[in-house]
């Protein structure tokens, strides 16, 4: 629904009780790039990782997933395999890095390239101005639901570029309105 937690008492809790700090921004973390928003996203930067997927708000081709993690090493602990057919490289050189250690796919498409051009061709500013734009959107359509007797608001004014809502039409019985929503 576009929610953004409240990320530094989250990690306040996890801090207090020594827990890992992810936070799935998948729809919505990119928001941080919006001064305008800032303040909704404060303590994101505590998290230990975060993740965000550019195939929702940066409209590249699915899929686009992205995990950032403040410590690569526990990614490399955590998913790192050991096999005689996989060839074993130093932890200290950057040379070395490979993606088959740090997470459950081992081997990856050239799936980076695509984010690469995009952010080459519009660049941050190309990026907020497009974010700004959605939210404005979702915002008018927001007026324009709640200003109409069939449509009904199901969640409050929309805070980034996601927005619910569900055709209520007069005459039609509660119990059928699911059915009637899905149908369309």
């Amino acid at each position: 629904v576009g929610a953004i937690d409240d990320f530094a008492a989250l990690a306040d809790i996890t801090e207090r009780h020594g827990l890992w700090l992810h936070l799935d921004g998948a729809c919505g973390a990119l928001g941080a790039i919006l001064p305008e928003l800032g303040g909704r996203y404060a303590g994101i930067e505590r998290a230990d990782s975060v993740s965000f997927d550019g195939h929702k708000w940066m409209g590249i081709p699915y899929e686009c997933g992205c995990v950032l993690a403040r410590d690569a090493s526990r990614l490399k602990r955590t998913f790192g395999v050991t096999a005689s057919y996989l060839h074993e490289q130093p932890d200290d050189a950057l040379e070395a890095f490979d993606f088959y250690d740090r997470g459950p796919q081992m081997s990856r498409g050239w799936r980076a390239m695509k984010v690469w051009m995009s952010l080459r061709y519009y660049g941050a500013e190309g990026y907020r101005r497009f974010f700004r734009r959605t939210i404005d959107n979702a915002r008018y359509l927001h007026e324009l639901v709640a200003g109409h007797p069939d449509w009904e608001v199901v969640q409050p004014e929309p805070s980034l570029y996601i927005y619910s809502f569900r055709f209520r039409p007069a005459g039609v019985a509660e119990a059928d309105l699911d059915d009637l929503n899905a149908r369309l």
